[in-house]
């Protein structure tokens, strides 16, 4: 049997193949009388006796075929002796099937550079010719149909086909329970889960211990049908059934660490899997990611990527997933790039695999090296091998947003998928999900057309929990509806009951959108119980206790419990394996703005709020160490609390050097050459530098009219870029009250200031904020 990843998920699929494998015996074997006399040949030298007293016996031949190919490992040798039987008889169709299979796996296993497409025709010829002349029922023709079914769907791609094959192979013999089981997984794939289950059943029916029957049930009723309890039972008696499987260990590892949270039985199951698989990589990455994030053992996880690695160097997923830990958890860019690399140089993988090589060195060109004009070239490249992967497409699509600011270019990459002949249900359904949730996330004013992929993907799948609760958020946020969105969620959560996400996303709904803040904490308390690794969830419910402590009267005594319960969750939020820039940064500002004075006594000396937010803002950028973001950030933070001016004026330069074009680096770095270093000649130059670059900033206008009004005293020329600051951002009251100041006290023209001073007053009632004099405090981070 082989295992292949589904929809990708980390659990396997387990599809019945072998190529000795079959139901009784072929038809010219019962001449020999029995089973025993089938099998009586053993060696290579009792085949070359027996074939001396007579070279054309069939059932020998036959046999010494697939002694040769699965024994000795000859298949050029097998090769010659399949066609010496198909000379002696051009209609033996046993011989059809097994030498088609052969070549089509010898075809498959190769090295890329390897392959000969010669093989790949040949094992079509011979299984299509093997499944014409096959008549009736029983099990050869059953054997024929699936093997070219299976042919069909893995090396051709052409799914409609494979269902019909699959269907006959059933209809032939129903007593083997291999044939409804491998209905079962293509029905599975194309996301007909009803079908599926039925198969699957009758597979289970008919064999009680198919090991592989049990184990894909018991993950489709976890997965699609959210029944936990039944999915234990399955996969206990497939467990049962073949205690030392490695697929069959590793779905139960997989259910127990995902369904049950229960590391204990996970570990072990996981351990058995990696002890008894010899060559599938994708066991050892998946347990490799087992040991990362929830047992935090990056020596084993390190161990089991590079046993990965030596069980197939050309696998372009496993040198994929040890590039992305090298650059996440190890930061060790270089090396990923090695290994990036040579994903991109494996050939023959598959242009699905080879597209998502690209897509994945795209982005990593992008957001870690700066490489744009390589990042550009391998986008183009993925395209040219028409992905359907939403990873890969979503990798493709934002790299050209990013770098060609381009957002109708980055929506075709979706359009130009979905007009791909041949697409499954499941590839489609897949597609428009991730096309819509794209438009959403990533792009501006693009909400209308995510609905109505939305609404394309609930025909497909009008039960998937995944895309209702996507669509309940759109709901909720662009189109008001609240009712609707309201019965989506709840939808969503009984189809899944224990998907933290959607949790999370129904607990900021019923905050935000319905103001029920009690019924929001049970949500969120509820997400972190379903997934207690989760720095979502983590920080999700960090936000909700920030903003209920400072609601809070000072004497409430659950303000200072919430801020405690806060700091724990920001402070496990930062310490998972899978680093975010963007957890650090929010973990600071917390540090700063609503615990100050906090200390704390750590190895040996006094760490104070302040040395903690700076801590943190480092690991920040050494998170994404490619996002001026985060250099900025840490650059302002440093600035602010008086670091050494050149230390602090070394990340801005790093941070444009970066990216010389960035108007958000250009305006900090002009704040502190202003207030810190007291270069005003160069603080103007970057001021006008990030004007002439966006100039309808607000914050940008805004500074530097206080510039000119406080350091250069030419209130003409700051009146007008008060007047410019005030029409780019009329909601800010820092900006009216600026500019009423500069009106009534350096011009005497209160006629002109009254209005603004009454603006930034109304503007305060309406958000309940007292007044902070100091400069940039209510203005929003650029």
């Amino acid at each position: 049997s082989f295992c292949s990843p589904l929809l990708g998920s980390i659990d396997h699929m387990i599809t019945c193949f072998s190529l000795c494998a079959r139901p009784g015996l072929p038809e010219l074997a019962h001449e020999l009388g029995s089973k025993r006399a089938w099998l009586k040949h053993r060696t290579e030298a009792e085949f070359r006796q027996a074939l001396r007293s007579d070279s054309n016996d069939l059932p020998t031949l036959h046999r010494y075929a697939l002694y040769l190919y699965n024994k000795k490992k000859d298949s050029v040798m097998a090769e010659r002796v399949f066609q010496h039987c198909l000379k002696v008889k051009e209609d033996y169709v046993e011989v059809l099937i097994d030498y088609g299979v052969m070549c089509w796996l010898r075809w498959k296993m190769a090295a890329g550079d390897r392959k000969d497409v010669l093989d790949k025709h040949k094992a079509e010829r011979m299984l299509r010719r093997a499944a014409r002349l096959v008549r009736g029922q029983g099990p050869l023709p059953a054997r024929a149909f699936s093997k070219l079914a299976l042919f069909v769907d893995d090396a051709l791609g052409q799914w409609e086909e494979a269902l019909g094959l699959f269907k006959r192979a059933v209809e032939c013999d129903p007593s083997n329970a291999d044939h409804p089981h491998n209905l079962a997984v293509h029905l599975e794939e194309s996301g007909d889960y009803e079908s599926a289950a039925e198969h699957y059943k009758q597979a289970i029916t008919t064999s009680p211990l198919h090991s592989p029957a049990l184990s894909n049930y018991a993950r489709l009723l976890h997965r699609h049908f959210r029944d936990r309890e039944s999915a234990l039972k399955f996969h206990q008696r497939a467990v049962r059934a073949a205690p030392y499987d490695p697929e069959i260990c590793f779905n139960y590892a997989v259910f127990q660490e995902e369904a049950m949270h229960d590391l204990v039985p996970a570990k072990e199951y996981y351990d058995r899997a990696v002890a008894n698989n010899i060559k599938d990589p994708s066991i050892f990455i998946s347990a490799a990611n087992f040991y990362l994030r929830r047992m935090k053992d990056t020596a084993r996880c390190l161990d089991l990527y590079r046993r990965a690695l030596r069980s197939d160097p050309q696998n372009i997923s496993s040198l994929l997933s040890y590039a992305r830990f090298l650059e996440v958890d190890r930061r060790d860019f270089n090396t990923a790039t090695t290994y990036y690399q040579r994903a991109l140089e494996v050939r023959g993988a598959g242009d699905e695999l080879e597209a998502e090589a690209l897509s994945e060195v795209a982005r990593f060109m992008q957001e870690k090296c700066g490489e744009t004009f390589k990042a550009r070239e391998a986008v183009r490249k993925a395209l040219e091998k028409q992905p359907t992967s939403g990873d890969t497409l979503v990798n493709c699509a934002r790299c050209i947003l990013h770098l060609d600011k381009n957002q109708t270019g980055a929506i075709a990459v979706f359009t130009e998928a979905l007009s791909k002949p041949g697409l499954s249900p499941s590839q489609r359904y897949d597609i428009h999900l991730t096309a819509a949730r794209f438009m959403t996330m990533e792009c501006t004013d693009e909400e209308d057309t995510a609905g109505e992929h939305y609404r394309e993907a609930l025909k497909i799948r009008p039960k998937d929990p995944r895309g209702i609760a996507s669509y309940a958020k759109l709901l909720a946020s662009h189109y008001d509806d609240a009712a609707l969105a309201d019965k989506y969620f709840r939808q969503a959560m009984k189809l899944d009951p224990h998907n933290a996400d959607t949790m999370l996303s129904y607990a900021k709904f019923l905050h935000d959108i319905r103001g029920q803040s009690t019924d929001a904490e049970h949500w969120l308390e509820k997400a972190l119980r379903a997934d207690d690794s989760s720095p979502d969830a983590m920080i999700a419910l960090a936000r909700f206790l920030r903003a209920r402590a400072d609601a809070a009267r000072w004497e409430d005594p659950r303000r200072e419990k919430d801020r405690a319960r806060a700091l724990d969750l920001y402070r496990q939020a930062a310490s998972r394996p899978q680093d975010d820039a963007e957890v650090h940064v929010e973990f600071a500002n917390f540090l700063t703005e609503d615990i100050p004075t906090y200390q704390e006594f750590r190895d040996g000396r006094v760490m104070t709020s302040a040395a903690m937010a700076e801590e943190q803002l480092v690991l920040a950028v050494e998170a994404a160490p490619r996002d001026p973001t985060y250099i900025v950030s840490l650059a302002d933070y440093l600035g602010e609390h008086d670091k050494p001016p050149h230390e602090v004026e070394t990340l801005y330069q790093q941070a444009l050097k970066l990216d010389p074009n960035r108007a958000s680096t250009l305006g900090s770095y002009a704040v502190f050459l202003e207030e810190h270093a007291k270069e005003l000649s160069r603080a103007e130059e970057m001021y006008l530098r990030a004007i002439a670059l966006d100039p309808t900033d607000g914050a940008h206008l805004y500074n530097y009219a206080q510039f000119l009004n406080e350091k250069r005293k030419d209130y003409g020329k700051a009146d007008e870029y008060f007047e410019r600051a005030v029409e780019a951002d009329p909601d800010n009251p820092a900006v009216h009250k600026a500019y009423a100041d500069l009106l009534a006290v350096k011009l005497r023209d209160s006629k002109r200031a009254n209005p603004h001073y009454a603006k930034a007053e109304a503007l305060l009632a309406e958000r309940g904020d007292g007044w902070d004099e100091e400069r940039g405090r209510c203005w929003p981070s650029a």
